[in-house]
């Protein structure tokens, strides 16, 4: 009971560092926006959506890489705390800046952005939390769980998380975490047509490729990161990995 206690707290305090590495990460890459949209052919798409509406034939008469430079922006004003999401422009076909976001569509963003900060807010209390759990480890001796003990509890996390994405529907899903942290209603971030961000970011399949991509790197790094915490506490313990 003790050794599953103290590895709980372990790998709670340590998902902490897993999620803040996996934005940066991510991040520092784009979330691997660009290769997305040649691969799924967003600029296609947005031609193709050009003339349901006057707003997506501008858009479309705009420089075809501008989706890409636009996507890389929103990322960096999230990472600065939301600060000019209302004022993201980009230019038309003849050349006039033009506003990207509409109202309701930064002010979620900018929902995205205050939870980053509260994130980087909570580093030093994260920290000493698993300095006090490693501490404890190592003072009560109890071994942390091994490579492969730790892969197999991250493998029923994901195989958990899957199925509850499967049964409960990803955009229901995302609408209620949404909800749940930001208390906004977020569904214009899920469905298309209802601002230019939903062609650069079509509805379901750039969303499940960008959740993929932030799970999947968070996973490797909790795991990572576990292995890390879990081998100097057994090093200072006399112990190591079987």
């Amino acid at each position: 009971m003790k050794k599953a206690a103290a590895n709980f707290l372990l790998l709670l305090s340590v998902s902490y560092f897993a999620i803040l590495s996996s934005w940066y990460i991510c991040y520092s890459n784009d979330f691997y926006y660009p290769l997305a949209y040649v691969t799924a052919d967003i600029g296609g798409q947005i031609q193709k959506r050009a003339q349901s509406d006057r707003r997506y034939t501008i858009f479309a008469s705009a420089d075809s890489g501008q989706g890409i430079n636009l996507f890389h922006h929103l990322l960096k004003r999230i990472e600065n705390g939301g600060e000019g999401l209302d004022k993201l422009t980009y230019a038309d076909g003849g050349g006039t800046r033009r506003v990207f976001l509409d109202f309701a569509e930064a002010e979620s963003l900018s929902g995205m952005a205050e939870m980053l900060n509260l994130l980087k807010r909570m580093l030093r209390p994260f920290f000493l939390l698993v300095l006090l759990v490693c501490g404890y480890m190592y003072a009560a001796k109890v071994r942390p769980y091994s490579w492969r003990e730790t892969a197999r509890s991250l493998s029923y996390a994901f195989t958990a998380f899957t199925a509850v994405l499967y049964f409960y529907g990803f955009d229901r899903f995302l609408n209620f975490l949404h909800r749940t942290i930001f208390g906004v209603d977020s569904e214009f971030l899920f469905r298309s047509g209802k601002g230019l961000l939903s062609l650069i970011i079509p509805y379901p399949s750039m969303y499940v490729f960008l959740w993929c991509v932030f799970l999947i790197t968070a996973l490797g790094s909790l795991g990572l990161l576990y292995l890390i915490c879990g081998t100097v506490v057994n090093a200072f313990i006399g112990r190591k990995y079987q």
